[in-house]
């Protein structure tokens, strides 16, 4: 592959992502509506560690930064 056609397939990939990311938002901003309905709080370090500890080490401080802007989303 040269290098357009490998800058194009991030180019979709980016796309992917989004897409994912966007859905992942939309699934903790309902969270958050269950979440203040039984007055949970938002933080649950558990599951965080849950969510962080299965991904590999490379991807972890992304995963940290999809978590906190996923809190924010619950707020």
């Amino acid at each position: 592959m040269n290098l357009d056609e490998l800058r194009n397939e991030i180019d979709k990939i980016d796309g992917a992502l989004v897409d994912l990311l966007e859905k992942r938002m939309d699934v903790s901003r309902k969270i958050g509506e269950i979440k203040k309905s039984k007055d949970i709080p938002v933080k649950d370090e558990e599951r965080e560690k849950e969510i962080i500890n299965r991904v590999p080490e490379r991807l972890k401080g992304i995963f940290q930064e999809i978590i906190n802007k996923s809190k924010e989303e619950q707020l």
